[in-house]
């Protein structure tokens, strides 16, 4: 059997016959494809290659329990899709119910140096947040501070849905080039308990 150019069913029905000939030539067909593919969901090389690996290692492990309904291609690409939505989900941090922390307790249990770090950041989050329009600086707070909906400010401010939508969006834009790397739902966190 000519290995390269063979289609990717035909080496795949190969591998299900233990031919690593034939999973050495899917590996390197789409090694690449999946690795381009991941990089669009996660920027992070290093996790990416991790992803691809996992990806095709499975592939060779599964082969006799995997059962094709159609091409081989749309099954790996939607596999990379579910692994990297999986990576992103486990990366976004995991959130807690305010109301079962204590903010003095929280303070009380710092060392010094994290309770001025604290305070600092909070400064520095007052400042950044007192830099954009009045409009804008209250929907943000109604938003954030009081855990209000969009359709709950709109009412209250007497704007339109959208209007509040585009005074958040240019609000977090701002804050987050503030920022930088640093997230400002931190920086938030922090400040309610200093409330």
């Amino acid at each position: 059997m000519n290995y390269s150019k063979a289609s990717d069913n035909e080496l795949f029905a190969c591998c299900q016959k233990d031919d690593m000939r034939a999973y050495n030539q899917l590996f390197d067909r789409f090694v690449g494809k999946l690795h381009r593919m991941g990089l669009r969901y996660i920027k992070d090389e290093y996790a990416v290659e991790e992803l691809v690996t996992d990806i095709l290692l499975n592939l060779w492990i599964r082969r006799n329990e995997i059962t094709l309904e159609g091409q081989l291609s749309p099954y790996l690409f939607r596999a990379m899709h579910n692994r990297a939505i999986s990576f992103l989900r486990k990366a976004t941090p995991e959130t807690i119910d305010i109301n079962t922390l204590s903010g003095d307790k929280l303070v009380a249990d710092g060392t010094a140096d994290q309770q001025i770090g604290v305070k600092e950041a909070l400064k520095t989050y007052e400042e950044r947040l007192a830099r954009l329009s009045p409009q804008r600086q209250k929907v943000f707070r109604l938003s954030r501070e009081e855990d209000m909906s969009y359709a709950d400010i709109a009412i209250e401010m007497n704007l339109s849905p959208n209007t509040v939508k585009n005074h958040m969006n240019a609000a977090l834009e701002y804050l987050r080039m503030q920022y930088g790397d640093a997230t400002v739902s931190t920086v938030l966190l922090f400040s309610l308990f200093l409330y």
